[in-house]
């Protein structure tokens, strides 16, 4: 639902043949207007939109393997300096458990094989770390992954938002928050 990923949408149904079903996990910790975004993005490009959900809840999640405040770097960093109060911050385990696993699950039960996603390099450490290591396309839980824009620079995507006006997600409006709460949000220490 966010910008890269309505680039990648966009492209995928405007410049190339294929019609892949649109995979969006909705979660309890992303601002609820983005579904509604997804949902009108895929209408508008006739794409069939499946919804998965997580098979946790965000608070079991947390409690069963690490908080995920701070977002991944800042949180292990964190974790290290006060390793003396107990608390274990874990943004990985979460994004795995509450986006990652589940959309991979969705993909296979639309019996798709590979899987396209908005990541890019330059979003966070361990996203280069991964793009890095694997490229932008590797096989992992039996799926192809792709991540077609991940050499993309903000102003590339903001550029082609721009010149196909294409709508901003609601949720990257002043005020409101884009992506996980935790991770993107307004959760801080």
């Amino acid at each position: 639902g966010g910008r890269d990923s309505s680039v990648l949408l966009h492209m995928v149904f405007h410049q190339t043949e294929h019609r892949p079903p649109v995979i969006y996990v909705h979660n309890e910790i992303h601002n609820p207007v983005t579904l509604e975004h997804v949902q009108q993005q895929c209408a508008a490009v006739g794409a069939a939109l499946i919804v998965a959900t997580p098979d946790r809840t965000a608070f079991e999640q947390w409690k069963a393997q690490g908080w995920p405040i701070l977002g991944p770097m800042p949180g292990g960093n964190w974790m290290t300096r006060y390793k003396h109060l107990g608390i274990r911050i874990n943004c990985t385990a979460c994004c795995q458990r509450l986006k990652t696993r589940p959309g991979r699950k969705a993909t296979k039960a639309a019996a798709c094989d590979a899987q396209m996603t908005g990541l890019r390099a330059v979003d966070d450490y361990n996203r280069r770390a991964r793009i890095r290591e694997h490229g932008n396309h590797y096989m992992t839980d039996g799926l192809m992954i792709y991540h077609p824009l991940s050499h993309w620079t903000d102003l590339m995507v903001r550029r082609y938002l721009r010149q196909h006006s294409i709508p901003a997600d609601p949720s990257s409006a002043p005020g409101e928050w884009n992506g996980c709460r935790c991770c993107a949000g307004s959760w801080k220490f």
